[in-house]
This record gives structure tokens, C-alpha cells and sequence, in this order.
């Protein structure tokens, strides 16, 4: 009888210890996960400390980027292509930062048979901010054409920035120059507001049918409302000219008819007269 009470509870202790040892030896779906969960934690906090002590740097040659977007309903495929790209991935607490470099870029839309294309020397994209820079610039659209020194898109503030620009809006049947402009967006991406800086100078078939030619400090176009104003620092004045017709004022309108502001002359002194021969010397 002892030795059956004995064997028993050796059997006993064996089929304990052979449990236990199950237990602890064994993986269970709830473990797996829960082991997936902390390495996958471990990783990121290893990621993050590594990217917030030292970035990410990459280098990369010949790079080419298929983009596939979604716009006004229709899907639009654009190729960017770069000769070489400077990538560089940080971390700031707990934000992720990416930069961007750049060379050479050509981007063009290859599910269009209409021109659409941008090309510049150098570009400088930023995430998130979605900030993004670029120099020696030329834009090919259906709307029209731009060429630049350096453009800067604000995604906040849905703005478009460009210093030096030469363009031509070909819906509105006029080309401009400036020392700086700025296009703003509305949510559906047209533009609303085409405002120009320094040294304005305004070439265009579309005021009434007619040529017209105009220097002025600053110009704001409405797109939509197709109306315009020149304006000119205070010493100087706004001219502007129609075949018929020379207005130097402050000020002027283009709406349905062309209104100058202010003090208002109905033909150039002949100082006004040798600046608008100068600068449009092959139009007159």
C-alpha cells in the first residue's frame, strides 16, 4: 500500500512538474500578439532614438516616381524623374520629419495627350509641412506657361510663390513680367488670385479685344471675376496703353471698361512716353 501511495504521487509530482513546465514552454496565440506588440514597440523606440541622435541620410541616382492622384474625378498618372536625390529622414519627438533634395527634376502628366510639365534645376520637398521649393523653374501647362528663378508651394496656405517670373495665361490672352507673384488656390486647386510686385509689365490682347500694354508697381487679377488693378508707388504712376488710348494715373481699373484713379492724365509727358517705347520697343 505505501509503495502504490508513493508511486502515485510521484506520478503526480511528474504530471505537475511536465504541466508547469507546458505552461511556461508553450506559446499561445494571446502570448504571440502580445510578444509581436512589444517588439514592435522595442523596434520603434530603437528607430526613434536611433533617428533622433543620428537622421537618416540616402543617396540616390537616376530616380524615377510613378504618382497616381485622383482629381476632379478623373485619374491622373505623373512621372518625376530626378538625376539624383538627397533623402533625409529625422525624428523630433514624436514627429517624423523627411527632406527632400532633388537635381534635374522633369515631371510630366503621361495620362494627358495636353502638355502638362515641370522642370527645374533643383527641388526641396519637406513632410509634413508639405512645403516645398524649387529654382531655375519652367511650368508648361494647358492654361499657360511660366518660367522662374525659384518657386515656393505653401500647402496651408494653398499658396504659390515665384520670383522673376515671365508667363503667359493663354485663356486671358496675356503675357507678364515682375520682380515677384503669387498665385492662391482654391480648395478645388484652380487658381483665384494672380498678384504681381515689382517692375509690372502687363502685355495682353484680352482688355476689350485690344492690344494693351501697362507698367505699373503691383498688379491683382481676379480670375474669375476677370477684373484687374494696377496700382504705382506714390512718387510714381501706372501707364497704361490701347491704340487710341494712354492713361497715366495712380490707379486703374480693368473691369468691363478701363478707369484710371486718382490723378488722372489722359496721354504720357513725354518722359512716360519714352519709358513705355523702351520697354515695349518690338510691340509698337
Amino acid at each position: 500500500m505505501f509503495r502504490t501511495l508513493t508511486f502515485l504521487s510521484m506520478c503526480l509530482v511528474a504530471c505537475t512538474l511536465i504541466l508547469a513546465g507546458y505552461l511556461h514552454t508553450t506559446l499561445r496565440d494571446e502570448d504571440a500578439h502580445l510578444y509581436q506588440q512589444l517588439v514592435q514597440e522595442s523596434a520603434a523606440l530603437h528607430t526613434q532614438s536611433a533617428l533622433e541622435k543620428a537622421p537618416m541620410h540616402q543617396l540616390r541616382n537616376q530616380v524615377r516616381k510613378d504618382l497616381w492622384i485622383v482629381k476632379e474625378g478623373q485619374r491622373q498618372h505623373l512621372l518625376i524623374e530626378s538625376a539624383k536625390s538627397e533623402l533625409t529622414i529625422a525624428q523630433k519627438k514624436e514627429q517624423v520629419e523627411i527632406v527632400e533634395r532633388l537635381y534635374e527634376i522633369d515631371c510630366h502628366e503621361l495620362s494627358s495627350s495636353l502638355p502638362r510639365r515641370f522642370q527645374a534645376k533643383t527641388g526641396f520637398f519637406q513632410f509634413p509641412s508639405g512645403q516645398w521649393t524649387a529654382e531655375i523653374v519652367q511650368i508648361e501647362h494647358p492654361t499657360g506657361e511660366l518660367n522662374a528663378s525659384a518657386i515656393s508651394f505653401d500647402r496651408q496656405t494653398q499658396q504659390l510663390t515665384y520670383f522673376l517670373p515671365k508667363g503667359h495665361i493663354k485663356e486671358y490672352r496675356t503675357s507678364f513680367a515682375a520682380d515677384q507673384g503669387l498665385t492662391r488656390f482654391g480648395n478645388d486647386l484652380h487658381s483665384k488670385i494672380l498678384f504681381l510686385s515689382g517692375n509690372v509689365r502687363i502685355l495682353s490682347s484680352f482688355f476689350q479685344n485690344r492690344e494693351s500694354l501697362a507698367l505699373a508697381e503691383t498688379a491683382e487679377f481676379q480670375m474669375k471675376e476677370k477684373t484687374g488693378t494696377l496700382k504705382a508707388l506714390p512718387s510714381k504712376r501706372v501707364l497704361f496703353w490701347q491704340k487710341g488710348l494712354e492713361l497715366s494715373a495712380s490707379e486703374i481699373h480693368i473691369r468691363d471698361t478701363v478707369q484710371g484713379i486718382g490723378d488722372v492724365h489722359g496721354a504720357f509727358d513725354p518722359e512716360e512716353k519714352n519709358l513705355i517705347e523702351r520697354v515695349f520697343a518690338k510691340y509698337l
